[in-house]
Formats: C-alpha cells, sequence, structure tokens
C-alpha cells in the first residue's frame, strides 16, 4: 500500500465493524475471528462493558503523563496486582516494553548482566526484547543486539544447568510458545528453573502476554503451573482491544527502580487504564474463567477427534484453554489451510516459521461457534 512502510505482508481484506466473534468485511462478508487480532480482543468486538468504560473515560480525560498521580492508574494497579498476587505494576503500552521493562529491572536489582531465554521463544522485536528472541531471520540483520544474552534448547534441563550460574540475572520464558508453535513448558523443565534461581538467585520472568488475562482458564498461566515468578510480563488482552501492557513484580523487586530508571510518556493513561479496567473487571470472574476451561477443553477434545480422521495431514493437536495449536506436515499445508478456511469466512493465524495453525479465539466463544469452526475446518481438510 502507498505511504505505508511495507513491514507488513498484509492479507488483502479489511474490516468495517465487529460483534463478539464476528468480524464483518467491507463487501459486507461475515468472518468468524478465532485469531483475535493475535490474541488481544479477549472479550471479542465491541463489547459493551468496554464501549461504556470508554464512552465514559473520553469525556473526561485521555492523557495527563506519568508526572502526575492519575487516579485511573492507581485503581487498575491495585485491581491488577490482587488478583494476580503481585505488589506492584509498571505500565506500558505493549508486550514488547513489558519485557523491556523487565530486562532492565532484572539487571538493576541483581547487578548482573546474563539474561538467558530458550530456542522457540518471541519476546518482542525492539532491541533489549529481540536479543532475547530465538528466530534468527528477524535478528540477523540488526546486529550487534543487547550483549550477555544466552539462548538455551527449550526444555533442556542439561542446558539450562549448564548456562545458570551466579553471573545470571534472569531466565525469561513462556508458558506456552506462541510463535514458536504452541508448545509447552515442560514441568520438570520449569521447575529446575525455579530451583536454579534458588540456588543462584537470579530472577524469573514469566513472559505471559499472550497466556495471561484469562486466556488459558486461569487468570496467568502461572496459576496454572502452580509456580510464582518474580516478574510477569502482559499485555494483549490486558485492554480488551485497547494498548495497554504491564510488569508486575514483588515490593522487594521493584524497589530497585528508582526516579529516571524507567518511564513511558503514554504508558498507563487514564483512557487505557479505565477500558483495562472494565475488562479485568469481567475476566477476573470464578464464573468467566470456569467457562473458558469448559469450552476449552471442549474445543480441544473435538480438534483430536478431526486429527484421528485426518492423521495424515495434522500430526499434533496441542495447547491449554484458548492456546491451542494445529501441527500439520508442512509448511505449505498450513498456509493452505489458513487460506481455504478464510475463503470460508473463518480467520487463524500461524506460528510463525513452524508447521502449526494458532487458534486464539476470543475468550468468550462458545460451543456454538467452537461446532461451526469444526464443520469449516472439516471442510477443508476434506478438500485437501
Amino acid at each position: 500500500m502507498p505511504y505505508l512502510i511495507p513491514a507488513y505482508n498484509r492479507i488483502p481484506i479489511s474490516f468495517t465493524h465487529g460483534r463478539g466473534v464476528w468480524l464483518f468485511s467491507g463487501n459486507g462478508k461475515k468472518y468468524l475471528d478465532f485469531a483475535s487480532g493475535i490474541a488481544v480482543n479477549s472479550l471479542g468486538h465491541s463489547h459493551p462493558s468496554l464501549l461504556k468504560a470508554l464512552e465514559e473515560q473520553n469525556k473526561k480525560l485521555w492523557h495527563v503523563s506519568n508526572l502526575y498521580k492519575i487516579p485511573e492508574q492507581y485503581e487498575l494497579a491495585k485491581v491488577l496486582c490482587k488478583v494476580a498476587n503481585f505488589d506492584a505494576a509498571f505500565f506500558v503500552n505493549s508486550g514488547t516494553e513489558a519485557v523491556e521493562a523487565a530486562i532492565k529491572l532484572a539487571r538493576k536489582h541483581t547487578r548482573r548482566k546474563k539474561i538467558i531465554s530458550l530456542t522457540g521463544a518471541f519476546h518482542g522485536r525492539t532491541m533489549g526484547a529481540l536479543s532475547v528472541t530465538a528466530k534468527e531471520s528477524i535478528k540477523k540483520d540488526f546486529n550487534p543486539l543487547v550483549p550477555n544474552c544466552k539462548i538455551i534448547k527449550f526444555n533442556n534441563i542439561e542446558a539450562l544447568e549448564k548456562a545458570a550460574d551466579n553471573k545470571t540475572s534472569a531466565v525469561i520464558f513462556e508458558f506456552i510458545q506462541g510463535e514458536g508453535g504452541v508448545n509447552l513448558i515442560n514441568k520438570k523443565f520449569l521447575a529446575k528453573i525455579f530451583a536454579l534461581s534458588c540456588k543462584h538467585k537470579f530472577l524469573t520472568i514469566a513472559d505471559e502476554v499472550q497466556t495471561g488475562i484469562g486466556r488459558t482458564g486461569h487468570f496467568l498461566t502461572s496459576d496454572y503451573f502452580c509456580v510464582k515468578p518474580d516478574i510477569v510480563c502482559l499485555a494483549k488482552g490486558l485492554g480488551g482491544g485497547f494498548p495497554i501492557g504491564a510488569m508486575l513484580t514483588r515490593d522487594a523487586i521493584s524497589n530497585s527502580f528508582s526516579h529516571g530508571s524507567h518511564g513511558s510518556t503514554f504508558g498507563g493513561n487514564p483512557l487505557a487504564c479505565a477500558v483495562s479496567l472494565a475488562a479485568l473487571r469481567e475476566i477476573k470472574q470464578v464464573s468467566f474463567l470456569k467457562k473458558i476451561k469448559e469450552n476449552s477443553e471442549y474445543f480441544l477434545n473435538n480438534l483430536k477427534q478431526v486429527q484421528k480422521k485426518y492423521n495424515n495431514l495434522i500430526l499434533d493437536v496441542r495447547g491449554l484453554g484458548f492456546v491451542l495449536g494445529i501441527e500439520v506436515n508442512n509448511v505449505e499445508t498450513r498456509d493452505l489451510i489458513i487460506k481455504t478456511l478464510r475463503e470460508r469466512y473463518c480467520i487463524l493465524t500461524t506460528a510463525s516459521g513452524e508447521k502449526a495453525l494458532r487458534i486464539l479465539p476470543p475468550l468468550i466463544a462458545s460451543k456454538e461457534n467452537i461446532d461451526w469452526f469444526i464443520l469449516k475446518l472439516e471442510e477443508v481438510l476434506g478438500s485437501i
């Protein structure tokens, strides 16, 4: 498109509006949105609670900067910290910014430099976040990156034991690697991260940008794995579609940041915080999270039945909650399925460079929506 820097390979569809789990294109077609803006539209499109919060705050105040006290920001921090069981929040605008803040905080707190991350990891595209991201093809043109960032093999305990030492500042990880192919972290490997953290006194950073805020049927996926990271990075679903990110931590760590250690002009502005508060009040409800678990288990079981029927094409079905992946036999098959589903008015996303289709429905997706998707998926697989 003219006037735009060509940093994206855009699909030639544009949407005019959305309602619930549905998107509507400029030519009047209705699409089932099971990508959720890459796990962002947690409450779907045009959710009444978000619209009300946006309208009310829109009439009052958008932005003042963090030079002043922001009541909406304080209220959001209080609600978020209470439900997530942390002490303090720092607000930014995106996931990559939350990761940048976490890297800086870890280095300042520990007075060490080395950050360990994992193969398959994706933490963002700014220089610090890119340095702990694994995919070489998106890194190679931007060297030199931040030094002392070491990438070890995902779920490999031996590699972890070899790399982690008393020079390590932090280990950063995703509970479920989205871009890496919807890969779940191994519980024994995770336990070893925390054991070595105690031994060598480094910090644990959980990147829950994609998996946090209810997406797995738990408010944070750390609850499912029964661990307590030192720092958690959030964004995507935190604002239900409005740009906002956050870094959460404990007081003992947060106090390492002092005036001037970090900052964000727009981070935690009144408008973003008001919308995020409305989203949290919906998502944190026990009944809401229970429904996600129920519907996502129903979805995963149905996908496994599809796998049995089309095992020549589908190698694996995996995931947790509404972070689901279908691994197929090759990238060409993956792309064909995505394209053909789109032609049948279903939207998915991919795990970049991997053989997996990534399924990220809005958290409000019903069993009827899931049934409709399964029907279309079987039509597509049957046509290949």
